[in-house]
């Protein structure tokens, strides 16, 4: 389902002319803080021809609409001076909850298996790293790491080095080569080191 849209302080108002049960559009008399996008509104509410409207957008005050009676409402003929505003239905809560009891187990993630449809990935094995995988049904896998860093053990003060397909340790050799020459009573020290 497309994301439906909220806005608060959006005004009661009436609309404009009356519309038949099946009128894909309606002309509110003011539109103040109403969203634009897709969202849901009640018509006469409270009264027998309650309606449930899910509206695709809105410009200005002219608000086109996808689907009459929504949210187990019937489409109802309406007169001009009835009363309308945004309201939430029964699907924006049920997909929250729905949502929020996708995963069942400590460490479980939420991956889409295509667009607004999320599914469980179960939790992986301890030391495996969450994976792209094109072949996966949404998306992602958990695989153990291309590689690993070698032991530590028995290694301190050696760089890590690599030769472009393994890492290991490696130690740097350097030799320190000084000479000390007298030259017109001053003492020169060189010092040269090579590794």
């Amino acid at each position: 389902m497309a994301r439906r849209e909220y806005k608060g302080a959006a005004a009661t108002t009436t609309i404009t002319s009356g519309i038949s049960n099946s009128s894909t559009s309606l002309t509110l008399a003011s539109a103040t803080n109403w969203p634009t996008g897709s969202f849901s509104f009640v018509i006469d509410p409270g009264l027998a021809g309650e309606e449930k409207i899910l509206a695709t957008s809105r410009t200005g005050t002219t608000v086109t609409i996808a689907t009459r009676g929504y949210d187990n409402t019937a489409a109802a003929s309406h007169t001009s001076g009835a009363v309308v505003y945004p309201v939430p239905t029964a699907i924006d809560f049920d997909e929250a909850n729905a949502l929020v009891n996708i995963p069942t187990t400590k460490g479980d993630i939420l991956a889409a298996t295509g667009a607004g449809v999320m599914t469980r990935t179960a939790v992986g094995t301890d030391g495996y790293v969450l994976t792209a995988s094109s072949s996966a049904t949404n998306g992602v896998t958990w695989a153990a790491t291309a590689s690993s860093l070698p032991s530590q053990t028995s290694n301190s003060g050696k760089y890590l080095t690599t030769n472009g397909t393994s890492a290991s340790w490696g130690t740097i050799d350097l030799t320190v080569y000084a000479t000390v020459t007298t030259e017109n009573n001053n003492t020169i020290m060189n010092i040269m080191g090579a590794y």
